[in-house]
């Protein structure tokens, strides 16, 4: 009995050990596995990289390399890489092994491979042991993709480089595809080996032990032992309960019952040092940084690492006996799990990415590989799911993405992805058969604003002329940026052209709505050109070429329009050589002529000379003003002969003038590129000479402020070679051009013309009166004149010489006339009566009651508009409350406590209120009865107001006598 015990016992142990080299093996080839799993992962990322224009192949190759190359676990475990696109293998990374860097992999030292197993789960097939390891490895790889390997191979020594004998080694290898790489990585087994020879001998060593003890207890029956015996039972009991921690038991005598117990003591180390082997190998399942669950057949989990706990927040007591299904997030549906089980149950083995969701309820994206363990039958005994979590990783892919597709200011498509999205949006157009439009937007006089109010105000102004593009297309359409203010959009499954247009009249609308810049409303407009696919059948990039086109072309016919790319376009082209070639004819025929517009001193009365314009009596058409017909010359050749022209016509005039008494001084307007010629100089000085009777500072020479800062250095140049003759300039529509001081001082115009569109709207708009009060401060800081265009009425004339403007010309003066015209007209001018006495003199500080006046007048217009017209249900009416408008707060502000004191103020406060009341009684009727009654309230709004601009004179009249 003691001998069948002994040797039961010893095959119990030895049985042991093989399971425990089995379990040992499979879990480093699972490590081995995964750790290949990993490193073939970094080679997908960076094959991205360089798929999607990142990186160049070589610059992908050399990250992975270099990436891999440092990632060591332990300082054990590494990764290899072998490089068959060539026609003989090479040897890519060796970490060890430096010295095969590079090396051709065919030498006769490399043919050791003696196994090959293809996939997790082929069969094992033995060599000779004289394959070549390489040709191996790719063998395997090639036919299933990954698999393993058995050769015998130099093992590493720490800090001694490798032993000269050869030991048994097995790799795991996976195919790269896209670089023709295999990567690998692999243990010896002897290793395992090893700790289970180890194991077998303790074994063994306890086994006869124990053996020894029963022939000596045998030998022994019969003497006292009984009581050492139970002392030792008694202790054992209390160690297995518990009670006493694990420890030798008591030897007390040197005889047959002390060797007894000395070997059961002997035996208690042994399966210590044994427990504590099986701790050493556990170590990898707790220690590896990747989670690990292990679950049974049916899906249900029986173990997770303490990293599992860490990745996922659940702890292993949580998990235990559930399904890992309770990390489900939810993003993948019932069909992406049953395909993964599918590739579980007919391969074995599935890896991806996973969206799951912690404990937290934070959602992360892992990647998951999961392997089918089979036991001796065949069958699935468990199945052991590795993953990590690469949420980090796949954040940083998406955010790199979104900076290669996406504009980082707007955050609408850039260039390339509106590339992508129109040649989808061109496949869709000609499957569904409808209309794509291909619009070019360019935003008008961005530039002067970037430039005025600093490039921080221009980032925002983008942005918001991107929210609101988005906001005018549907969900299907695309709005990208180009760059700068150049935008593209994208209408997709349009039924007709006029679907287009109502589309592009919203965006207008849309862009047009002032934008809040640092506190200051701006407005800006937009030139949108668009093409229609398929009537225009281009390409893509032919498409964008057109519809710039006709971007371009909305910008020449004024801005703030969309213009519908001209298929005809070359006869369009003919149409203006035809009328380039009437106008030569006409010059020929002497259809031209000048008409005369006289310009006044306000507050002396006097005629002080006439601006020449020209107009064009056509045979067909009648008389035909100058927007008709020179925007088709400009920048030509005859752009320069008919400036000449005019020159030598208004000289001819003046000399007639003189010679019946008349001496006026004549301003003509002189295009850029006549100005850029050569010879211009030259040429008006034989101009003048053949009008010797002439002073030559009767004749000024006006050219535009925008064509002057075209080519600033030419045209001072000309404008300095000008004065020496006698000739001055100035800058006409001054206030359009955006010029800088620096621009400014380096033009040396004697006169600025203020731009009549901000003196036309100067009595109503306060930004306009403000911008006309700065010309004319600006003209006196720089010891310059002033004359104002666009003087429509004589409240206009009273109000720039308020401002301190005495030089001005317009309609309400007098309209342009032949010339024949002039002599009686100026003897029969008489300046008007607001333009006389003291009153025109307030003074800069009092400035702010001109633009009171101004901001009482639009609060009336906008009041009017929101109650008349078939629309108005549609526009809003100004601040209702006296306190809120424009006017109010100027009264409860610098008004109150700069004139608070005087009667007058007292009267327009009490006129103010009124005017609100009455307001609000309009507004009110209006929503009651549709404006039906609002005629006679109108009137006495009318009333009121003029009353108290009025008052407001008084008051300005006031403040003047007290200065």
């Amino acid at each position: 009995m003691v001998v069948l015990f002994v040797l039961g016992l010893a095959v119990l142990s030895i049985v042991n050990i093989l399971s425990t080299r089995d379990n040992l093996l499979t879990e480093k080839k699972l490590k081995t596995r995964h750790l290949v799993e990993v490193a073939h992962g970094v080679l997908q990322h960076y094959n991205h990289q360089h798929r999607t224009g990142r990186l160049s192949l070589t610059e992908a190759q050399e990250t992975a390399k270099r990436t891999l190359e440092a990632m060591r676990y332990q300082d054990a475990e590494y990764f290899w890489i072998n490089d068959f696109s060539l026609p003989v293998p090479r040897m890519v990374m060796h970490p060890t092994l430096p010295a095969l860097n590079g090396q051709v992999l065919d030498a006769v030292e490399f043919n050791c491979a003696t196994s090959l197993q293809v996939g997790s789960d082929g069969a094992v097939t033995q060599t000779d042991g004289r394959k070549n390891l390489f040709v191996a490895f790719n063998e395997v790889a090639r036919t299933g993709g990954h698999g393993y390997v058995t050769y015998d191979w130099p093992k590493p020594l720490a800090g001694k480089g490798a032993t000269a004998m050869l030991y048994p080694k097995l790799s795991y290898v996976k195919h790269f595809a896209p670089w023709d790489w295999v990567i690998g990585s692999g243990i010896y087994i002897d290793d395992v080996s090893r700790l289970a020879l180890e194991q077998t001998w303790w074994n063994l060593a306890m086994v006869a032990g124990i053996g020894g003890v029963l022939v000596l207890l045998a030998a022994l029956i019969a003497t006292s032992i009984t009581r050492p015996l139970g002392r030792s039972a008694h202790a054992l009991e209390a160690m297995t309960q518990g009670s006493q921690p694990l420890a030798p038991l008591p030897v007390e005598h040197d005889d047959e019952v002390g060797t007894l117990i000395g070997g059961f003591n002997r035996l208690q180390s042994a399966l210590l040092a044994k427990e504590e082997g099986l701790r050493l190998s556990a170590s990898v399942f707790d220690n590896a940084r990747e989670g690990i669950v292990i679950t049974d057949p049916k899906g249900r989990i029986i173990n997770v690492n303490p990293s599992f706990t860490t990745l996922t927040g659940y702890t292993a007591a949580e998990v235990i006996g559930k399904n890992p299904s309770l990390l489900k997030s939810g993003h993948q549906g019932d069909e992406f799990y049953a395909q993964m089980w599918q590739a579980l149950v007919t391969e074995g083995y599935w890896q991806g990415e996973i969206s799951n969701r912690r404990k937290s309820g934070e959602v992360y994206i892992e990647m998951l590989t999961i392997t089918g363990v089979r036991n001796a039958t065949g069958h699935v005994s468990h199945y052991v799911g590795i993953f990590s979590d690469v949420t980090a990783l796949k954040e940083q892919q998406q955010r790199l993405e979104r900076m290669a597709h996406f504009d980082a200011l707007t955050q609408l498509p850039n260039r390339s992805l509106l590339a992508d999205r129109l040649q989808l949006a061109l496949m869709q157009a000609s499957r569904n058969e409808d209309l794509l439009a291909v619009a070019f937007l360019d935003l008008d006089e961005f530039k002067p604003v970037n430039d005025r109010l600093g490039h921080e105000a221009g980032d925002k102004l983008l942005m918001e002329v991107a929210q609101r593009l988005k906001r005018c297309v549907r969900a299907g359409d695309t709005v990208a940026r180009l760059g700068g203010d150049e935008f593209v959009m994208l209408l997709v499954g349009l039924e007709n052209i006029q679907e287009a247009q109502h589309a592009f009249d919203r965006v207008l609308i849309a862009l047009a709505e002032p934008y809040l810049l640092k506190g200051e409303p701006v407005s800006i407009s937009a030139s949108i050109g668009v093409t229609l696919y398929p009537l225009d059948g281009a390409d893509p990039e032919v498409l964008l070429r057109h519809a710039d086109q006709a971007m371009y072309t909305a910008k020449q016919e004024g801005r703030n329009r969309y213009h519908l790319f001209d298929l005809e376009h070359d006869r369009r082209a003919r149409a203006h050589r035809e009328w380039l070639l009437d106008i030569r004819k006409a010059l020929a025929a002497n259809e031209f002529m000048l008409f005369y517009q006289p310009k006044v001193n306000l507050r002396r009365g006097e005629v002080i000379g006439a601006e020449a314009l020209i107009r064009w009596q056509h045979p067909e058409r009648g008389l035909l003003l100058p927007d008709a017909f020179l925007p088709v010359i400009e920048g030509s050749e005859l752009d320069i002969t008919l400036g000449d022209w005019v020159i030598e016509t208004a000289l001819t005039q003046m000399d007639t003038w003189q010679a019946a008494g008349l001496h006026l001084p004549v301003s003509v307007n002189a295009a850029a590129i006549q100005l850029q010629e050569g010879c211009f100089v030259e040429k008006l000085a034989a101009a003048l000479q053949r009008h010797p009777t002439l002073p030559p500072f009767s004749l000024e020479i006006e050219i535009l402020e925008t064509a002057a800062l075209e080519d600033i250095e030419r045209i001072s140049h000309v404008i300095e070679e000008c004065g020496r003759l006698g000739v001055a300039f100035a800058l006409d529509d001054f206030g359009t051009g955006y010029s800088s001081l620096t621009y400014f001082k380096r033009l040396p115009a004697r006169v600025l013309k203020i731009d009549k569109s901000f003196v036309c709207d100067m009595l109503e708009e306060a930004d306009d009166l403000a911008i006309v009060e700065g010309v004319i401060g600006f003209t006196q800081a720089f010891q310059r004149e002033a004359l104002a265009e666009g003087v429509e009425t004589p409240e206009h004339g009273a109000m720039l010489l308020h401002l301190g403007c005495e030089l001005a010309q317009g309609y309400g003066i007098a309209r342009p006339m032949p010339a024949a015209s002039m002599p009686g007209w100026i003897a029969a001018f008489r300046p008007d009566p607001l333009w006389g006495g003291d009153s025109a003199e307030i003074g800069r500080t009092n400035y702010p009651l001109l633009h009171a006046e101004a901001d009482h007048r639009r609060w009336v217009e906008r009041l009017e508009a929101s109650v008349s017209g078939s629309d108005s249900i549609h526009r809003k009416p100004p601040p209702l409350n006296p306190h809120h408008c424009a006017f109010g707060r100027w009264m409860d502000g610098p008004g109150r406590d700069i004139y608070g004191d005087l009667p007058e103020f007292g009267k327009i406060d009490q006129l103010h209120r009124r005017v609100h009341q009455l307001g609000k009684d309009i507004v009110e009727e209006h929503k009651a009865t549709d404006g039906n009654r609002n005629a006679p309230l109108i009137g006495e709004l009318h009333t009121l107001r003029d009353a108290l601009v009025a008052d407001l004179r008084a008051l300005r009249e006031s403040v003047t006598r007290m200065q």
